[in-house]
């Protein structure tokens, strides 16, 4: 090794002894070591009365310790007086593969009871085996008496580190770690005691890192397998912290504390321990375990205020005949505090399993005397308890837990989600009320705010009140219990939970304890579905409320008949008339239902099916473009030609139409001849393949066969004599030629229309569209002489005529519609011109048109729509486009020989809210 000191001469091993009143020491890149190619590894040692600063000139790795020399016996950076500082300077410090037996943190250690060791100004803190689990005697990375602090460091690792004692990579009395910008990894560090990662027996504090803070596969014996203290651990204000993978890994044990926190244990017999999460943009506890209690957490007082999402996911207590807290254990008398400030909260997958062996949910254990004290969502946030809360004994807390009650001063309003549930239960753990049964052993005071009970949840408390603007919801199967007297004024049941066979349930069980339900019951359709249900068809009379008490129920303050939440709602119309109460107790509640009408959602609507003659449209009148444009260019007596065709339309939504597309290629192969007066007869045939789709559901698929016969003839209307050359008529020809033209097409389209419907199975059907188009064409190919900037000019007019029809037909499938037949007239004016230029070079010409189309008359597609399980009707429109249209089209031909030639086009129609491309290649052959 080259030391910092190359004066000195090292033997074995040298220790360095510092002993002035403070000492600053230099180290660079020649500190750097190697035992696998260097000799004995030099100890630093320092003993400074004021403490000892390290300054880092250099990156420094320092591995393989004793490699090939000679053991160490002493931590590589050990400190016996003052405070002992690192200060990086934006280097590194690495340790890799660095056995020092038994010594008490390899890497670095103080012994000094009042003094503090703190890295700051790193790239990399990197301790990597130091030691390995193979030092079997190993005892940790680092040591150290008092405080231990990292601060402004850019990136800390601490992997496979192991100790026999307490703290795999880190034992120290505190631990600070603050303001870490890109990574601190705590990964697979080992202790044979408590804390694999960590371990401090007061304040642990992780706090305004923008980093990630990652604790992963880290493992103990005993608690904590990835921190572990006496005392309290604050993690706040952190960008993203994890807890992944880490576990316990001895034997459960009946003994307090013990085996228990697979992330964080803080425990101290008659100890108010403490564990402080709050502000983490992102806070993950997954699938660590325990075999005692707290897969996740063991605490006597946990507090947790959200900056952001929180999740408990996975984890897991396995172990022992009464696991506890698959999530979070509180101990004995202990206390829980729950705020969704700024993120859900979110606890779901965690388990415990017990040895017989049997699996159950659960999110929270509170211990004996153990209570919530806040459980709080501010607007906008939940949290969500997919794994029910149990409570270890019997005793009853007079303590009132008030919901969404607001702290004195705070800016947030507390008027979220509390949300217990069993949507996440497979169908065997449904069958098992554990895993659906939440209690807590004190009186609940909803004082704002949403209580949500889902899925079959029951939620046992030992009394239940509600204060104004607050909101009970009950699913069907879903069970509020109290021990004590209760009163319900604003109970909200999911009508869309409804199966027929289970109600809502509200009871108190205690002797001669009343039940009181007041106020108005609204009726909520949370899934926004319940309306669609057919069996609405017909009235409707449901029993879904169950109240039950020993002493008295009253309902007499319930309005008489229900509130329907939704202002409007799809679906079947009707009214919710008088709610039908039965006498004693239990005491039900039916509510009747009539209908009145029905009103289509956006996916049965089918606005597709009529914009099918938009479709045909669009396709015919490409065909007609395709003719004209294959017949310009190369003629002769006969010629024959093919082309592909594609067109690609857009149609916007607006807000009373759905927008649509429409995409469709194929072939067209036509042929034409021309007479000795120059009269062209053309014919064409073609199929194409068209797909739609409303952007919502439904999806079309068409194929179309099609043919169109095309006429033009040639005559010269206009002559101008010598004397009308003016300089004004001087690039024109003495005769202007009009070409007059027409043609007639006909498509038929096969349609195939699937509608996948988001909640209820898809429906098929099949129609067939006819198409009919006249068109008229009048045109004047004006030539110029060869200073213009074209050869050629063409004004245009011309009238088309497009009409189509669509069949009517039904759709296959339980939840079918009837579409009646619709039709689309237009009537359309297009008017323009084109110029022409020939290609000095090639035999090749290129054309530009430019034109503007007015709709004249209009009759746009509509069908009546019918629900077949119902019989109700309704008015399905098509779209109506824009009446105006600009044209833009570019071609060109270009001859190959006399007898080839090769043809394209390129064409844009813009509407007011629509757009179609159309483009086109093809050959043509004469003989």
């Amino acid at each position: 090794m080259n030391a910092s000191f190359p004066k000195f001469i090292f033997s074995a091993f040298t220790v360095l002894p510092l002993s002035i009143s403070a000492a600053e020491i230099i180290l660079d890149s020649s500190a750097n070591f190697n035992g696998n190619e260097n000799g004995n590894f030099s100890i630093y040692e320092s003993q400074a009365d004021d403490g000892t600063t390290y300054l880092f000139k250099g990156n420094i790795s320092i591995q393989n310790i004793p490699g090939k020399g000679t053991a160490i016996i002493k931590s590589c950076f050990t400190n016996t007086k003052g405070d002992l500082i690192f200060i990086g300077n934006g280097n590194s410090l690495a340790f890799n593969t660095v056995n020092a037996g038994n010594v008490p943190g390899a890497a670095i250690s103080s012994i000094v009871v009042d003094k503090t060791t703190t890295f700051s100004g790193f790239s990399l803190l990197s301790f990597i085996s130091t030691p390995g689990d193979v030092v079997n005697n190993g005892q940790g990375a680092f040591s150290i008496t008092n405080s231990l602090g990292f601060d402004k460091n850019n990136s800390l690792l601490f992997s496979k580190n192991f100790s026999t004692e307490d703290g795999g990579a880190i034992k120290t009395k505190t631990l600070l770690l603050k303001g870490t910008t890109i990574s601190a990894l705590f990964s697979k560090n080992q202790s044979l005691k408590k804390g694999g990662a960590i371990h401090a027996p007061e304040v642990i504090t992780i706090t305004g890192n923008e980093g990630e803070i990652s604790f992963s596969e880290n493992t103990s014996k005993d608690s904590g397998a990835a921190i572990f203290t006496e005392s309290s651990v604050i993690i706040s204000d952190n960008a993203k912290v994890s807890f992944i993978g880490n576990k316990v890994t001895g034997t459960s044990s009946s003994t307090i504390g013990s085996m228990s926190g697979g992330a964080i244990c803080a425990y101290k017999a008659n100890t108010d321990t403490q564990v402080t999460l709050s502000g983490n943009r992102t806070l993950v506890f997954s699938n660590n375990m325990s075999t005692t209690a707290g897969g996740a957490i063991h605490v006597k007082k946990l507090e947790l205020a959200t900056g952001g999402l929180t999740l408990f996911n996975g984890n897991t207590v396995n172990g022992g005949t009464t696991p506890k807290g698959g999530a979070v254990a509180i101990e004995s008398s202990g206390e829980l505090s729950l705020s969704a400030d700024l993120g859900d909260i979110v606890f779901l997958g965690n388990t415990v399993t017990s040895t017989n062996p049997v699996t159950n949910r659960n999110s929270i254990d509170l211990g004996t005397n153990a209570k919530l004290t806040v459980l709080r969502a501010a607007s906008g946030q939940s949290i969500y308890f997919y794994d029910p809360i149990t409570v270890t004994g019997t005793t009853v807390l007079t303590d009132v837990l008030k919901i969404n009650e607001p702290p004195t001063s705070s800016p947030f309003k507390y008027i979220g989600n509390i949300i217990f549930t069993g949507e996440q239960l497979s169908e065997s753990e449904l069958l098992d009320t554990k895993n659906l049964t939440s209690q807590l052993l004190q009186p609940v005071t909803l004082v704002a705010g949403t209580l949500s009970l889902k899925q079959g949840a029951i939620l046992q408390t030992q009394a239940f009140t509600q204060e104004p603007d607050s909101r009970l919801e009950m699913d069907m199967g879903t069970s509020l219990e109290a021990f004590d007297t209760s009163t319900i004024d604003n109970l909200i049941l999911n009508i869309s939970s409804i199966d027929g066979s289970k109600q809502a349930k509200i009871e108190t069980k205690g002797a001669t304890k009343n039940l009181t339900l007041s106020g108005a019951i609204t009726l909520w359709d949370a899934s926004g579905n319940f309306y669609e249900n057919h069996s609405l068809r017909n009235s409707q009379a449901y029993t879904i409320l169950d109240l039950k008490a020993s002493g008295t129920v009253t309902h007499t303050g319930v309005a008489p008949e229900p509130v329907m939440a939704e202002k409007f709602h799809y679906g079947y119309q009707g009214t919710w008339g008088q709610i039908s109460w039965s006498v004693g107790s239990p005491s039900t509640a039916t509510f009747n239902w009539t209908k009145t009408g029905y009103i289509p959602n956006p996916e049965r609507v089918g606005s597709l099916v009529p914009n099918s003659l938009w479709n045909a449209f669009i396709d015919i009148s490409s065909l007609h473009h395709l003719v004209e444009t294959a017949t310009d260019g190369m003629q002769g007596s006969r010629v024959v030609w093919a082309a592909g065709l594609s067109n690609f339309f857009h149609k916007d939504s607006t807000k009373t139409q759905r927008g649509f597309r429409h995409l469709s290629g194929g072939y067209v192969l036509g042929g034409h001849f021309q007479t000795c007066s120059d009269k062209i007869f053309s014919g064409a045939f073609c199929q194409l393949f068209g797909r739609d789709r409303d952007y919502l559901v439904t999806k079309n698929q068409g194929t179309v066969y099609g043919g169109t016969l095309y006429y033009q003839h040639n005559e010269t209307y206009i002559s101008l004599s010598s004397n009308q050359e003016s300089c004004l008529f001087s690039y024109l020809p003495k005769e202007l030629p009009l070409l007059f033209s027409g043609s007639l097409s006909y498509t038929h389209t096969d349609n195939d229309l699937k509608t996948k419907y988001t909640a209820y199975p898809t429906v098929m059907g099949d129609w067939g569209n006819d198409s009919f188009a006249i068109e008229l064409s009048g045109r004047a190919p004006i030539s110029l002489n060869n200073n213009a900037l074209f050869e050629q000019y063409m004004p245009f007019i011309k009238l088309q005529f497009i009409y189509a029809h669509q069949e009517s037909f039904k759709e296959q499938g339980s939840e079918a519609r009837q579409f009646g037949s619709s039709s689309l007239t237009n009537l359309a004016l297009p008017i323009g011109i084109r110029v022409d230029k020939e290609s000095d070079t090639q035999e090749a010409t290129y054309n530009l048109t430019i034109g503007y189309i007015i709709d004249l008359i209009r009759s746009n597609p509509n069908c009546t729509t019918t629900l077949l399980i119902s019989g109700d009707s309704w008015e399905t429109l098509g779209t109506n486009l824009a009446r105006q249209a600009l044209v833009l089209r570019a071609g060109n031909h270009y001859s190959f020989n006399s007898d080839f030639e090769a043809f394209s086009q390129f064409s844009f129609e813009l509407r007011g809210s629509s757009r179609n491309y159309n483009i086109d290649f093809g050959a043509k052959y004469r003989f």
